[in-house]
This record gives structure tokens, C-alpha cells and sequence, in this order.
């Protein structure tokens, strides 16, 4: 029986992949009603409930499906979705090394503002929201990307950066706006990433912004600070900021949203 032999080879395929074998599950489900519907001995009544699950399933199927991809899709991967197995492990790897970076980072900000009790709930909920980012075109966009962290105090930042490096990004610092500006003299960025006072200057993250738009450098800036004021945020979007954030897993899931949008629109 050919047709049996082909089922067979499909669906051998499609139970190496979690989504194979949601596809695989619902192809039998529907085969076993299908047939249960033509037997010849069910009357109109033994039929309904049939009709009514044939009707009804595929609903069901596309709101859990729509949930899984919005809030699990990481777990719709399978090694055979990567070139290499090695490349699976790597990506898993990775995804631990930006949790446990977060969760460090959210920790201290939430600590240095005087929130301890909120440490736990919000560095679980950061965590969670950036690995729902983490899919292997993100990673793969991270790795051809720069970004220039310019802070006073590099201290205070150490666990975003390293978070961001487990994602594959090239993060170069400069502590001030003279060296931040050497630094595109050198070579291109993607990304700055920026503090807002760096003494004497009390809008360095503005100066900064402007000197590089009066040098036509299109390049993407976030301002990354511990207390924004909704005058602040205007003024950064008017002036072509993508924002002020203050908060490590704002950050983080900004920056793979935005490389995320450029690899798509390349």
C-alpha cells in the first residue's frame, strides 16, 4: 500500500518537531472522525456530536497554537530545526547565560532603588520576557551586530552588557561623549546605548545624540537611565531617539526587537 508506506515516511518527518507532532496529532484526530462520521449505522443524532468537535477543534487548536508562539515558541524547537546539533546546545546555553545576566541586573536596579522586596517577582518576569525573544534569527542578527555603551560608571552596567554579549552583540564602551565620538571614527555601529548625565554635562545622553545626527550617522540610540520624566521621552523621540529606558529587560528586548525589525526589513 503505497499511500500507507508514504504516511509513514511523513509522519516519521514530522515527529522529529514539536510542531510535527501537533501537526501529526491533529491529522489522526481528524482521520478517526472523519471515518467515525461515515459509518453508515450512526444515526443524525450519534453524528451531531461529531460534526460539532469537526466544527469546534479547529478553533481550539489555533487559540493554543496562538499561545504557544506568543508565549512558549522556544519550546516548538527540536535539534533538527539547526544546522548542527552543536548549535542547538549553543543556543540553549546562550539563553541561560542572558537569564542569569537579567536576573543579576534587574536585582542591583531594583536593590539601588530601594525595592528588595520586588527583586524575585520582577527578575522572574524580566527573564521570562526576553526568552520569549531568543529564537535563532535573533541570535543570528546579535552576531552581526555592534553597539557602543557609553556610561560614566561602568560598574552599575556590568550584567546588561554581559547579557547582551551572551546574545552574540560586539558591545565596545567609551565613558564619555568625546570618546563615544572617537569611537564611530574608528568604526560603525548599530546600536549606542547611552547614560543621560555624565558630569559636568547633565544631558550628555542628549549632546551625545545630537552630534552624531549633526554627523548624519543614522544609527539607532537608546537611553538607558534609573529615572525618566515623560518631558524626557518626548524629547528623545523628537529629537530620533527609540526611547529612555530604566529597566535592564526593557533594554535588552528593545535592542533584539530593533535588530530583529532591521534583519526583516533587509
Amino acid at each position: 500500500m503505497p499511500e500507507l508506506h508514504t504516511f509513514s515516511r511523513s509522519a516519521q518527518q514530522l515527529a522529529r518537531n514539536p510542531l510535527g507532532v501537533i501537526a501529526l496529532f491533529i491529522v489522526l484526530i481528524y482521520g478517526f472522525a472523519s471515518s467515525v462520521v461515515g459509518l453508515s449505522g450512526l444515526q443524525a443524532g450519534e453524528r451531531a456530536p461529531i460534526v460539532w468537535f469537526l466544527v469546534v477543534f479547529p478553533v481550539l487548536v489555533l487559540g493554543v497554537f496562538s499561545w504557544l508562539v506568543s508565549r512558549h515558541h522556544t519550546k516548538l524547537y527540536s535539534p533538527s530545526d539547526y544546522r548542527q546539533d552543536s548549535s542547538f546546545i549553543e543556543a540553549s546555553v546562550e539563553q541561560l547565560e542572558v537569564a542569569a545576566a537579567l536576573g543579576a541586573a534587574t536585582a542591583r536596579r531594583l536593590e539601588t532603588e530601594g525595592h528588595p522586596d520586588e527583586t524575585a517577582h520582577e527578575a522572574r518576569k524580566t527573564v521570562n520576557r526576553v526568552a520569549r525573544l531568543i529564537t535563532p534569527t535573533a541570535l543570528l542578527s546579535a552576531r552581526a551586530r555592534r553597539i557602543l555603551w557609553v556610561d560614566a560608571h561602568m560598574n552599575d552596567s556590568v550584567f546588561e552588557r554581559e547579557a547582551l554579549q551572551a546574545l552574540g552583540f560586539a558591545v565596545v564602551v567609551a565613558q564619555t561623549t568625546q570618546e563615544a565620538i572617537a569611537a564611530f571614527e574608528r568604526e560603525a555601529f548599530d546600536i549606542v546605548v547611552s547614560d543621560m548625565c555624565r558630569p559636568p554635562d547633565l544631558r550628555a545622553g542628549f549632546t551625545l545624540l545630537s552630534q552624531l545626527r549633526n554627523y548624519n550617522i543614522p544609527v539607532a540610540y537608546i537611553l538607558y537611565t534609573r529615572a525618566t520624566t515623560p518631558d524626557q521621552q518626548s524629547e528623545a523621540w523628537k529629537r530620533g531617539a527609540l526611547g529612555i529606558i530604566n529597566r535592564p529587560g526593557d533594554l535588552v528586548a528593545l535592542i533584539i526587537q530593533t535588530t530583529a525589525s532591521d534583519a526583516d526589513a533587509a
